[in-house]
């Protein structure tokens, strides 16, 4: 039995080495723009050198089903603020095209590239979109924001249960 080994990378040269010896790759919160600029061609370069195919992205896209923007901001500023202090998380977010400006103030700009966010559907639609613009995997960590906790059952069961079944992964 053969287990896949993934490797994290945020900068070119990690994906390059992923291409190289990697069966997959997983960075975390990389804006899905940067990854398809700067992450996939870096790894097509690591795995061409090494004569393998281009492993595939495990995307990490955080959730927040609330369709109230304001709590949204509020807990993605809560969730990513830590990452704006790491200097490799700070050069990833300038070469993503943030601004020093953007990142310190981890600004609504800045929130809404990493954060996935609305109505059930709403998400679904913008995983699916998301899917659809490369060859990505999308790993999602939800945030379940809702008034009470008789509204998350349904929501929480019918999204988990429906939401990027493997059929939609693509590599």
């Amino acid at each position: 039995m053969q287990i896949p080994v993934f490797m994290a990378a945020l900068g070119p040269a990690a994906f390059r080495l992923a291409g190289e010896v990697a069966d997959g790759v997983l960075p975390f919160l990389c804006p899905i723009p940067y990854l398809l600029s700067t992450a996939l061609p870096a790894l097509h370069e690591g795995a061409t050198a090494a004569g393998r195919p281009r492993p595939p992205i495990a995307a990490h896209v955080p959730v927040a089903l609330t369709e109230d923007r304001a709590t949204a901001l509020r807990v993605g500023r809560q969730a990513f603020t830590a990452q704006t202090t790491y200097p490799f998380y700070r050069k990833m977010f300038v070469a993503a095209g943030f601004s020093i400006q953007e990142i310190d103030a981890v600004s609504d700009t800045f929130v809404e590239s990493l954060l996935v966010f609305g109505s059930v559907s709403q998400i679904k639609d913008r995983l699916l979109e998301l899917l659809g613009r490369a060859a990505l995997h999308l790993a999602r960590r939800t945030f379940w924001f809702v008034r009470n906790r008789v509204e998350i059952a349904p929501h929480c069961a019918g999204f988990m249960s429906t939401t990027l079944r493997g059929s939609h992964t693509l590599s």
